[in-house]
């Protein structure tokens, strides 16, 4: 009867610590993910704007 209250009080004491350790590491990687997600839009942006350049001086298209 103690081993078993010991394993759950252990496996409920490192579940905490896991769940803790997770959302401490997320919150100090928080401003290098918004940094990755900045870069990443700003690129999507600068190749939608070249295509819509090159669309213009390809000409008109033909419907």
């Amino acid at each position: 009867m103690v081993r078993r209250k010991l394993t759950i009080a252990l496996l409920a004491l490192t579940s905490v610590s896991g769940f803790a350790w997770g959302f401490a590491s997320l919150g100090h990687c928080a401003a290098s993910r918004r940094q990755h997600f900045e870069e990443k839009v700003r690129d999507i942006c600068l190749d939608a704007a070249r295509q819509a350049v090159r669309a213009e001086s390809a000409g008109p298209v033909a419907p």
